[in-house]
């Protein structure tokens, strides 16, 4: 491609994944704010954001040359074959495997297809992402305030997809907040929002992100200052931690917020042994890894036996292609992120903020079947080493 081709390439597909991020967040926030709807209209309304990303991808074809197609056939074909056969193995999870495909096949490759081949990351802070940034915001205030006052039922006012569903946001709000206080003003609101309604693991990748991004900035001054900030934060803690956890989850308590999140938090070294029952399967997990260690149970094996997923991915990948083609996934996805994030030394901020939003939580929850941001990461990790190696090429 020429530079004109290759801006209007890296453009449409920062327009398909603002189309992407808004479709999905809308999926999730239709069914949080309506946790009642029939399965029936719960797929029709997963079909339809499907028909709108693939109505989009076609709007864009001009700016697509046929050798993408070609990789995202040839891609679709191989992982639906891999589909076939655990269909074929598991007939029982038929339905379910075949909805974990489709989230694969109409999401996931075609967009790993399409960042592979981007060369200006920086497209994706264009004002159509930036857009579905802020309609995810507004959605995110709306399942809130509707949660808490609306009457949706949740269990003691807790969302664990509402978390999730804002640390996309959160990170891309945080990158941008230098140019402005209003970002950095929604990234606290949403912050505490996630405190008061979600789980841990989103705080937990929103303070990952932070830290990486003023440890590795080469202003001296940032690194001082965040230092000096963990340690006083760090006294504080250490000698009133407790007590001031509890003052605010009390003032919480005291206007009508529950925060779970808080409570486990205030459990401390006891906290980390109430894992929300992953322990069980983790360890159900291993089980199966070692059952069928040659071949493994296949894509999407796990919905043989639970309705869930082995919420981690390392294992995930072991149980589904087996110990040694599972240890060699396993390489190429750490060697490539490791890669890429030492050739750009930690600094890319799209890079890091797919690495926290994307890739992290799957060690605790989803499935890298149907995570597209886990994908995105790896097309961005691909394209980082390409041009690193085009780069190095050139130089000799």
């Amino acid at each position: 491609m020429n530079d004109l081709e290759q801006y209007r390439y890296d453009y449409s597909v920062a327009k398909l994944f603002a189309t992407l991020l808004f479709v999905h967040s809308s999926n999730n926030s239709i069914k949080q704010i309506f946790p009642n709807l029939s399965p029936s209209i719960s797929t029709a309304i997963s079909i339809v954001c499907s028909v709108i990303f693939i109505f989009m991808f076609l709007h864009e074809y001009k700016s697509f040359k046929p050798s993408l197609y070609v990789k995202i056939i040839i891609l679709e074909m191989v992982i639906s074959f891999l589909y076939f056969i655990s269909i074929i193995r598991y007939p029982t999870a038929e339905k379910e495997i075949i909805g974990r495909a489709i989230w694969t096949l109409v999401f996931c490759v075609p967009i790993f297809c399409l960042v592979l081949q981007m060369k200006n990351l920086d497209m994706f802070f264009s004002k159509h992402v930036k857009i579905a940034v802020y309609v995810l915001v507004l959605e995110g205030f709306l399942v809130f305030y509707l949660t808490l006052f609306g009457g949706i039922e949740v269990e003691m006012q807790y969302n664990m997809s509402f978390g999730y569903m804002l640390l996309f946001p959160i990170l891309f709000l945080f990158a941008e907040s230098k140019d402005s206080k209003f970002n950095l003003l929604l990234v606290i609101l949403l912050t505490i929002g996630i405190m008061i309604l979600a789980s841990r693991g989103p705080l937990l990748f929103i303070g990952l992100y932070i830290l990486i991004y003023y440890l590795f900035d080469d202003n001296l001054s940032k690194k001082i200052i965040l230092s000096i900030f963990i340690f006083l934060v760090g006294v504080v803690f250490y000698c009133f931690g407790e007590s001031l956890l509890q003052e605010v989850s009390f003032f919480f308590e005291t206007i009508g917020f529950y925060s779970r999140t808080l409570d486990k938090i205030l459990m401390g070294a006891d906290a980390l042994e109430n894992l929300s029952d992953r322990d069980i399967i983790w360890e159900t997990t291993k089980n199966n890894i070692w059952e069928k260690p040659y071949w493994g149970w296949g894509i999407a094996g796990d919905l043989s036996y639970m309705n869930s997923y082995p919420h981690n991915i390392t294992l995930e990948i072991l149980l589904h292609y087996g110990i040694f083609v599972g240890s060699i996934v396993l390489f190429v996805i750490f060697f490539s992120i490791t890669k890429s994030l030492f050739i750009t030394k930690f600094k890319n901020p799209v890079l890091l903020i797919f690495l926290c939003s994307g890739f992290g939580h799957l060690f605790l929850s989803s499935t890298y079947l149907i995570e597209y941001k886990f994908w995105i990461l790896l097309g961005i990790c691909f394209s980082i080493m390409k041009k690193n190696i085009i780069f190095i090429l050139e130089r000799k």
